[in-house]
């Protein structure tokens, strides 16, 4: 009987350690078929608790579709000189794999508190793969740093922003989950001060605000929905933690002379507001016909994405790929705040997440882009939200 535990536990290992590296960017086709097996392997484990009735297989029918919408309806956009145009089948199968993998093994796992550690593998790879490109960044290129990331991957140099982002998941997953990890706190607490850490370095090298705007909002919606109860709750201290270390690292960040003259630059040639105008140019153009495949060269013609998930969807494939995301992401938006309202054990926990993880769908490109990682990890919370039922009391 110890020798089958062992067993299945190294057997349960392998899936972890995989989907920990699908948190890198560019692996090589045949590291990740291995690590999509790896996974896959994790879900034959479970493949007997699938219920073919239930709320997780409906959402995981709707994932489906949204790949065949996404790949049957896909119009090559406008795309920047000497770019080939059209959609990269084995990458688009690779993708989609490990997506609906991650999504199955979060669904099919029974422990909710397993479930939220399983799936922290996932921006614990982001953190170590954005880390390591930080890292070799300062070797290999000159300052400032700002739209430039070396990727030891390809030997290549790519825009920053998405090394920013992928360096700041873990933080705003362990923030969010801080209840899945109560039988490791030592642990907890030296994920988060590691994930704080290396998420605000890079962030202050590539000089992106995101991050610490993002946690500034944490700490406001923590104390929101705890409101007199922070202090019973034990929370104080992390809260009190979170404040010292967002203001903290601002107070740096603003210290910090090319931070400064970057800022105000960016202020000058009007960057901040063209995200706005993005959205702007977009719902000006689906006004007029929602049934198009919008541009986002409209008023731009140097801008090729609209830097948003649902426009950028809409934009490539069309308006049915849209209303299948659409449903995906909205209903899990619901049904989170619903479970939240009926008390079930994770309902609060991913409301947190889902709300700080709006900034990012609205100013990514979290399927098309490089970063295909943040998809994964907002189906990973749609399959803890959608199996999340136990209801649990909130009261100490």
């Amino acid at each position: 009987m110890n020798k089958f535990r062992v067993k299945s536990k190294i057997l349960m290992g392998i899936p972890i350690v995989c989907i920990f590296f699908s948190g890198f960017s560019f692996l090589p086709t045949p590291y990740f078929l291995l690590v999509n097996i790896g996974i896959i392997m994790g879900v034959f484990c479970q493949i007997h608790r699938i219920n073919f009735l239930s709320q997780e297989f409906g959402l995981g029918i709707l994932w489906v579709l949204f790949f065949y919408f996404y790949y049957r309806f896909y119009k090559a956009p406008d795309l920047p000189d000497g770019w080939v145009g059209g959609i990269d089948l084995e990458a688009f199968l690779r993708n989609s794999t490990n997506l609906l993998s991650v999504f199955l093994i979060i669904a099919l796992e029974r422990s909710s508190s397993r479930k939220v550690k399983v799936l922290s593998c996932l921006p614990m790879g982001m953190l170590a793969f954005a880390s390591l490109n930080t890292i070799f960044t300062l070797i290999k290129l000159e300052p400032p740093y700002y739209g430039r990331t070396y990727s030891f991957m390809l030997d290549i140099v790519y825009n920053s922003p998405g090394t920013t982002i992928l360096g700041s998941m873990l933080s705003i997953y362990l923030i969010a989950f801080k209840k899945g990890f109560q039988n490791i706190s030592k642990i907890f607490w030296i994920l988060l001060v590691l994930a704080l850490g290396f998420g605000s370095w890079i962030s202050v090298l590539f000089t992106a605000r995101t991050f610490f705007l993002v946690l500034i909002l944490a700490i406001l919606l923590l104390i929101a929905i705890n409101g007199v109860q922070t202090f019973k709750l034990g929370l104080d201290k992390y809260l009190l933690f979170l404040a010292f270390f967002s203001f903290g690292s601002l107070l740096i960040f603003y210290m910090n002379g090319d931070f400064l003259i970057r800022t105000m630059e960016r202020l000058k040639t009007g960057d901040y507001s063209e995200k706005l105008l993005h959205h702007k140019d977009y719902f000006a153009q689906v006004r007029n016909s929602f049934w198009q495949y919008p541009r986002s060269t409209f008023t731009y013609p140097w801008h090729f994405w609209f830097h948003s998930f649902l426009p950028d969807v809409h934009r490539t494939s069309g308006p049915y790929t849209l209303l299948v995301a659409a449903l995906i992401v909205i209903g899990t938006y619901v049904k989170s705040f619903w479970n939240s309202y009926q008390k079930t054990e994770l309902g609060r926990e991913s409301s947190i997440f889902l709300i700080l993880f709006i900034p990012y769908l609205l100013t990514t490109i979290p399927w098309e882009s490089s970063e295909s990682q943040m998809l994964v990890l907002f189906a990973g919370v749609s399959a803890i939200v959608i199996s999340d039922r136990k209801k649990v009391s909130h009261s100490v």
